[in-house]
């Protein structure tokens, strides 16, 4: 049952009793559970973190400039297949916090949920390097789950995020910040849509990748969901990526091919990896690290939102379909004069 980011239920019901509940004044709508599946290819060479405090295209060796303290006092909620916590990368920043699908421990078998953590987090190949990174396990070790793992995973986010905000409240403390990520995709469902605006409405941005089979965003589910912030990919020519999902529902695009982050197998592991999956990170960890620098008072996610597409690149990549010509740009840089790069 789930009470925070959808008022409703899964279950599995016979032809009689399904009646009974489409008939019900009180239901709004009735779905086929559905899989998911995280969105990765393997290839490539790292370069993403360059790519998102540069204007233009730029050449290698890439540089990334960056704030130690960004992220400070902000949450991740990374929704996938688990997180490496013990990778040495995350300092100690790495927790699990709930695991949505029975059956399973924390363990991430297969290294996506912990590839994608450390591009947004980790201290070598992520952005917001001082973020409390959460994993939420929604994902089986074979790389599937349903969308009511999904639900169940965002359902726990929100009552965590709302505990805290109570707590900041007794103990008049700074509010919590908090950002979902969503590497994932499937066919297009109304009850995880509706369980997104819910998680945004309460003040958690969401972002989620466009999906990787070269279609319509606009199909799939969370990438279809209007408040989320849909992500597409593209490659080290600023051309949207071959097997990215594309169209009005993505909002901007961000690296996502040959992408090097933290992985599974020994604390100190790491691997290249593609996909939109892969470029969502990039835009949660930026958004991240714009959330930490807030003060006491959080942005809402409007703010959020628009200080990330305002200040997005436009125009500079290579498309040849309905989608924005828009690409991640981190804002801060605009107000760093010196700071440490790699």
């Amino acid at each position: 049952m789930y009470t925070s980011a959808l008022m409703g239920y899964s279950a599995v019901l016979d032809d009689r009793a399904l009646a009974v509940v489409k008939a019900s004044p009180d239901v709004v709508f009735v779905e086929h559970d559905q899989y998911l599946t995280s969105n990765d290819l393997q290839t490539g060479s790292p370069w993403g973190l360059g790519r998102t405090n540069a204007r233009f295209k730029a050449s290698s060796p890439y540089k990334f400039t960056f704030d130690p303290s960004w992220g400070a006092g902000v949450t991740v909620y990374i929704l996938d297949t688990g997180i490496n916590t013990n990778h040495i990368d995350f300092g100690g920043r790495a927790t699990t916090g709930m695991i949505a699908v029975s059956g399973e421990n924390a363990t991430d078998c297969i290294g996506h949920g912990t590839h994608v953590a450390g591009t947004v987090g980790s201290n070598t190949y992520g952005i917001a390097r001082n973020a409390s990174i959460v994993g939420v396990k929604v994902f089986m070790c074979n790389g599937t789950g349903r969308v009511s793992n999904t639900i169940a995973g965002l359902n726990w986010v929100l009552s965590d995020y709302t505990n805290r905000t109570n707590d900041s409240i007794t103990k008049k403390t700074s509010k919590p910040k908090a950002i979902v990520n969503l590497s994932v995709s499937g066919p297009y469902s109304s009850a995880l849509n509706a369980a997104i605006t819910n998680v945004v409405s309460a003040g958690i941005a969401v972002v989620s990748s466009a999906g990787n089979v070269a279609d319509d965003a606009c199909k799939y589910s969370p990438a279809s969901a209007p408040a989320t912030i849909c992500v597409g990919a593209i490659n080290v020519t600023d051309s949207v990526a071959p097997f990215s999902n594309y169209g009005k529902c993505v909002n901007l695009f961000a690296p996502g091919v040959s992408i090097r982050s933290t992985y599974i197998g020994s604390n100190n592991a790491t691997a290249l990896m593609s996909g939109t999956s892969m470029a969502a990170p990039h835009v949660s960890g930026v958004l991240a690290a714009i959330q930490s620098k807030s003060g006491p008072n959080p942005y809402s996610v409007q703010q959020l939102r628009s200080m990330l597409l305002s200040n997005a690149t436009v125009g500079v990549l290579n498309i040849t379909n309905a989608s924005p010509n828009v690409m991640i740009y981190n804002p801060l840089i605009l107000g760093i004069i010196t700071q440490p790069y790699i």
